[in-house]
C-alpha cells in the first residue's frame, strides 16, 4: 500500500474520534507532517466577515511549527486584505495555489507578493501552497501547507501528494462545516467586536423586526437605532442594509449571541 493511502486511512480513522476542533486540527497536522511538510494552517471565513477583511483578520488554526510571529505580523499588518489566496477562494477560484509559482509567473500584484515575501524572508516559511476547501453560502475556507524546502524540492513533493492533500482538505472542511460549534470558533471573535446594542439590533433585524419596533423594544430613539444600523453596515464592509440583513440571516445571527 502506498504511503499516501496509509496516511489517508489513518487520517479518516483518527478524525472520527476527534471530539473538539483542536483535536480535529491535530489529526490534520499529523497527516500533513507524515506527507513530508512542516506545518499547516486552516481558516474558515464566514460570510459574516467576508466583506470586512479590511478591518478584521480571519481566525487561523495552525501547527505548532507554523511561526506564530508571522501570524501576529499578518494580523497587525492586515495582510488578509492583501492575501491573494483568500481573494481567489472568495471569488470562486478553487484551483490549488503554489505561492512562489504564482509569484514567479507574475499573476499577482506587488502588494500581494509582499505578503509571501514577508513569510519567506522574515519568518523562513520558504515554500508554501494553499488548497481551497470551500466557497459557498456559508463563506470560504482553505488549508495552507508550508515547508523549509526550496521551491523545486517542495514542488516535487507537493505534486506527488496533491491528490491525497485534496482529499484530506475536503474531508477536514466537511467535518468543520458540519458542526455549528466549530463554525462559531471562526465567527465569535468578530461578534465580540460589536457592542451589546449592535448585537441586539442586528439580531432583531435578522429576525424580521422593523426598526421602529426595535427602537421601542430597546427603549432607544428611532434615530439612534438608525445610527446603529449605519455603524453595522460600516463594520461589515460598507455593505448595503439589504446585504447586512442577508448575511445576518444566513449566519443565523439571532442564535449566535
Amino acid at each position: 500500500m502506498r504511503k499516501q493511502d496509509v496516511v489517508l486511512l489513518d487520517f479518516i480513522d483518527s478524525m472520527d474520534a476527534a471530539e473538539s476542533l483542536d483535536k480535529l486540527f491535530d489529526v490534520l497536522d499529523k497527516a500533513i507532517s507524515e506527507l513530508g511538510f512542516d506545518g499547516a494552517t486552516y481558516t474558515f471565513i464566514p460570510s459574516l466577515i467576508n466583506e470586512a477583511l479590511n478591518q478584521f483578520t480571519p481566525v487561523f488554526l495552525k501547527s505548532e511549527s507554523y511561526e506564530q510571529k508571522f501570524i501576529e505580523h499578518y494580523t497587525e499588518a492586515n495582510f488578509a486584505d492583501q492575501d491573494f489566496t483568500i481573494k481567489r477562494i472568495t471569488h470562486g477560484d478553487m484551483r490549488c495555489i503554489d505561492w512562489w509559482h504564482e509569484a514567479e509567473s507574475k499573476t499577482i500584484s506587488a502588494r500581494e507578493k509582499h505578503v509571501i515575501e514577508v513569510a519567506r524572508h522574515d519568518y523562513m516559511l520558504t515554500s508554501g501552497a494553499t488548497l481551497p476547501a470551500y466557497n459557498g453560502s456559508k463563506g470560504a475556507a482553505g488549508i495552507s501547507i508550508i515547508s523549509s524546502d526550496k521551491s523545486n524540492v517542495f514542488t516535487l513533493r507537493y505534486n506527488d501528494n496533491l491528490a491525497t492533500l485534496k482529499k484530506i482538505t475536503r474531508l477536514f472542511n466537511d467535518r468543520v462545516l458540519s458542526s455549528t460549534e466549530h463554525q462559531l470558533s471562526f465567527t465569535l471573535p468578530f461578534i465580540r467586536t460589536l457592542s451589546q446594542t449592535e448585537r441586539k439590533v442586528l439580531s432583531m433585524l435578522a429576525s424580521g423586526m422593523h426598526l421602529k419596533k426595535i427602537a421601542d423594544s430597546l427603549k432607544i430613539t428611532y434615530k439612534y437605532a438608525g445610527n446603529v444600523v449605519e455603524r453595522l453596515r460600516e463594520k461589515f464592509g460598507s455593505v448595503s442594509r439589504e446585504r447586512l440583513l442577508y448575511i445576518a440571516g444566513l449566519m443565523n445571527f439571532s442564535e449566535l449571541i
